[in-house]
């Protein structure tokens, strides 16, 4: 690899670890902040963020070098510029100004940023997809809005460890006897109405705590006939109007205590984010999926698991 593909790959690392350097951020106000249950421990999150960069690196790596100059690839690296430059603004203008509304806006920029990437399917002439989408949708929301607060009552660290080895041993088996030759739909425009709406009664397993959302439909999706790329597709596809729901429920219900800065502002981060794991999870499987099968993924769950239930039987804390 020549010197100017180590530029590119590295670039975005080092130019985000330099900033965070120059910014010294107040800790104490981070600290502050209500975290999630499995919020992974601060020693973590440096490795997070390094594996975030350096793939960034490497998605602008393939952009630049690999794909012939055209219309399409100068949109793509224009969006990449705009999309890394908000990532840059979003932790100075949060953590050490606390603007909160400014943020708020750099978010709902990101989240066009997002849509833009990937326009083709977020138009008028895909109804009929989005009218598929919306009856693999239909099952989970309903029961899930039946069962919210026995779901809730559900969640332990115990059961997302297991849920994780079961989900994992499950895509095992599914792709031991799966034949991608024998699927007859390759293309996520060409999936049926009952298809849509099977992929959509085995998305509610993601009702219980540790079930991949993402994992259930698209195993529901093989299951039907997609060959995997499809299936990764119409998953992802699948994530818009469950994320777009799950923001609206909880501002219905706790409309009261969240309109105010902060809460918005926590709203907001958590649909911003997810919606871009899953931007960038469609983006990365569709690549993997060229060359590889889910194997790597039910293996990668099991681990991970199994890691969690070590640490609960040892009693590690951090």
């Amino acid at each position: 690899m020549g010197l100017n593909k180590y530029i590119v790959r590295f670039g975005p690392l080092v130019i985000s670890s330099l900033f965070s350097y120059i910014q010294k951020y107040d800790t104490s106000f981070i600290d502050s902040l209500n975290k999630p249950t499995l919020y992974p421990p601060g020693a973590l999150i440096g490795i997070i963020w390094t594996v975030l960069y350096y793939n960034m690196g490497v998605a602008l790596e393939k952009i630049y070098f690999d794909y012939p100059v055209s219309k399409e690839r100068n949109k793509a690296l224009f969006l990449f510029i705009v999309q890394y430059i908000l990532n840059l603004a979003w932790s100075p203008i949060f953590f050490k100004n606390k603007k909160f509304k400014t943020a708020f806006i750099v978010i709902v920029v990101l989240i066009l940023a997002v849509i833009l990437t990937y326009p083709s399917k977020f138009t008028l002439s895909h109804i009929d997809l989005w009218t598929k989408v919306m009856i693999a949708f239909f099952p989970i929301a309903i029961i899930g809005f039946i069962f919210s607060s026995q779901v809730k009552v559900m969640f332990s660290i115990e059961i997302v460890a297991y849920m994780f080895i079961i989900g994992g041993i499950i895509f095992l088996i599914v792709e031991k006897f799966y034949n991608e030759k024998e699927t007859h739909t390759l293309d996520v425009e060409d999936v049926t109405y009952k298809q849509a709406a099977w992929i959509g009664f085995a998305q509610i397993f993601a009702l219980i705590p540790g079930t991949s959302r993402a994992g259930s439909s698209i195993i529901g999706a093989m299951l039907v006939g997609l060959n995997r790329k499809a299936s990764a597709e119409f998953s992802f596809l699948l994530a818009f109007p469950v994320m777009c729901a799950t923001t609206a429920y909880d501002l219905l219900k706790h409309h009261k205590e969240l309109f105010t800065d902060a809460n918005i502002l926590n709203l907001a981060v958590g649909f911003v984010v997810s919606f871009l794991v899953a931007f960038l999870a469609i983006k990365l499987f569709l690549k993997f999926l060229e060359n590889f099968t889910f194997v790597a993924f039910g293996i990668y769950r099991i681990i991970f698991g199994i890691l969690i239930l070590i640490i609960l039987n040892n009693n590690i804390t951090y």
